[in-house]
């Protein structure tokens, strides 16, 4: 079974495979129907790489429809277009074992200023521990909803006011502290279930 992102599964028989190729012959053409009703795009401020990792192949599974990387005040290592690779394919496994034929967008790395001043917000939550409204006070979830992670040090106060003056709500999670990496996959799984395809019938 072959995917090439559109959106299908392909049906194939293999007629040749060497070191470097593989030959098929495509045998039928199957919509997939695994992806979610609800488009999230994952705002993640960069972490350590193994974090940024487990983040991707997480995020993917769970049905993220896009990720920005960002850099704030209290994170800025630095990412290279070998790392954008490697990311891009730990994402196209994930579609893989997670049997998605749709691959999410990867975005470059940016600051998280200028991603505020570049792109328009449907619906947007950041996730703050120190939020004084939790995310069950959010009523209706839109089809299409941004979802911004701190890095491992937080947000800065002054991102924090930035993102609620571009449309975004500051939530929580719960009344304890999570780690980036358990952050953002709190945060998609709660998406789902709350608007996604996430369901115990």
């Amino acid at each position: 079974m072959l995917f090439n992102g559109d959106g299908f599964d392909y049906a194939a028989q293999l007629i040749e495979v060497t070191r470097k190729n593989v030959i098929a012959t495509i045998k039928a053409q199957v919509k997939n129907t695994s992806e979610s009703p609800l488009l999230l795009h994952l705002i993640q401020a960069v972490a350590k790489p193994d974090k940024m990792d487990w983040v991707m192949q997480k995020a993917v599974e769970l049905g993220v429809t896009e990720i920005t990387p960002v850099h704030t005040k209290f994170c800025n290592l630095k990412v290279t277009d070998k790392k954008l690779s490697h990311w891009e394919g730990i994402i196209i496994s994930a579609c893989e074992q997670s049997g998605r034929s749709i691959i999410p967008k990867l975005n470059p790395v940016i600051a998280v200023e200028k991603f505020f001043k570049t792109n328009k917000i449907q619906q947007g939550l950041v996730f703050h521990p120190e939020a004084t409204q939790p995310i069950s006070s959010i009523k209706e979830i839109k089809s299409s909803c941004h979802l911004m992670i701190g890095p491992e040090g937080g947000f800065h106060d002054s991102e924090i006011k930035l993102a609620v003056e571009h449309g975004f709500h500051s939530v929580k999670i719960g009344h304890r502290i999570l780690r980036t990496e358990t952050a953002a996959l709190a945060a998609l799984s709660l998406m789902q279930y709350i608007q996604g395809d996430f369901s115990f019938v």
